[in-house]
């Protein structure tokens, strides 16, 4: 209640398979890193895969309200006391925090899958939802799994070799190699979201494309770098772009403020491509400032000191950042990938009552 205490799910996510996978999680790691004398609990709870609350019951992920109102009904129809009932098992035990340091993510997560996955039985577990069908058994679907959405196409050593070592260069922990099946998950190799999503950036500017979902397999990387993906397009260098550096002024700070500086840049440069996107094409250092000047001018009418920005990397973005700047606002980069939770946090921190998004 004081804020003192916190629940934190290592993997972040249901479970698949009846097992708890935390894969390239760092969650945990990072907190003990942070402060190796808290007081850590573990809990696990056993019983209840196989339940309407399980990948295992539909084979798919549970839709969440539309269960609670599921049950809520059996309730009312088993006349609350009747319902059939699941052997549910929690068991707490202190975690020995000492025996696990340096903290490195690869110890960590070896050591709460462990005691995650001790005497779990994989096998799910049916109980009938009225007690008239007490007896009844159930035939549970396999569960969905992701596979390689492109398995007769094949890549060459080449492309794999470069991949992988680009995966290696930046994060080094990463266990995989030119032999590692195309339908191994990145999250199972020891890459979490933020670090696949980092990842494919790095991946775009080295093999020139742009990628509009974040990969989940190590096939879905071959096949965006390869160029036989759908969901990438090759990015075009225009000619314009190049031109307007063949002349490259020397590196000069113009402006005290990151605002006076591009204003002077502006007053320097007019002409001078400043940006290039797919949606708004080639904006020169005029453009973008008069485009920030129309988008200020509405943010001025409004009293509210800090504005939040929540946008992909793009013209857009920066019209807007700028845009606050000129209306002397304080511009607030929200980033999506630190979950709700984060942006929440930011937004109630800041008292965030404008927020620039593309919808």
């Amino acid at each position: 209640h004081k804020g003192e205490n916190f629940i934190i799910w290592p993997s972040g996510k249901l479970q698949r398979k009846g097992l708890e996978s935390l894969g390239g999680n760092s969650g945990i790691s990072d907190i003990l890193k942070i402060s190796p004398n808290a007081n850590v609990l573990l809990i696990r709870t056993t019983g209840l895969w196989g339940s309407r609350f399980s990948h295992a019951f539909s084979g798919h992920r549970p839709n969440l309200t539309l269960e609670l109102l599921t049950s809520a009904l059996l309730l009312i129809l088993n006349l609350l006391f009747f319902m059939p009932r699941r052997k549910i098992t929690i068991t707490i035990e202190q975690l020995n925090i000492p025996s696990l340091a340096p903290f490195e993510k690869s110890k960590v997560n070896q050591y709460l899958e462990q005691w995650y996955n001790l005497d779990i039985i994989t096998t799910p577990v049916y109980r009938p939802y009225h007690f008239f069908l007490l007896g009844k058994t159930k035939t549970f679907p396999t569960p969905e799994l992701i596979v390689n959405k492109e398995p007769s196409l094949t890549y060459s050593e080449e492309l794999k070799k470069e991949v992988i070592q680009i995966i290696k260069e930046k994060f080094p922990d990463v266990i995989a190699d030119e032999t590692t099946e195309l339908n191994s998950e990145l999250d199972s190799l020891g890459l979490d979201s933020i670090q696949r999503l980092e990842l494919l950036i790095h991946l775009e500017q080295h093999f020139k494309f742009n990628g509009t979902t974040v990969p989940n397999t190590l096939g879905d990387l071959y096949l965006l770098c390869s160029g036989k993906s759908e969901t990438a397009t090759p990015i075009k260098v225009l000619p314009q772009w190049q031109e307007s550096f063949r002349t490259k002024p020397e590196s000069e700070i113009l402006g005290i403020t990151v605002l006076d500086s591009f204003i002077l840049r502006v007053m320097k440069s007019p002409s001078q491509i400043a940006l290039i996107d797919d949606t708004s094409g080639m904006l020169t250092y005029r453009k973008l400032l008069l485009a920030s000047l129309v988008i200020s001018k509405i943010l001025e009418k409004d009293s509210e000191k800090h504005v939040g920005i929540l946008l992909p990397a793009s013209a857009g973005s920066f019209i807007a950042y700028f845009a606050c700047l000129l209306a002397n606002k304080t511009p607030v980069l929200l980033n999506w990938t630190t979950g709700p939770a984060n942006l929440q946090h930011a937004i109630t921190f800041l008292e965030i009552k404008i927020i620039l998004t593309s919808q």
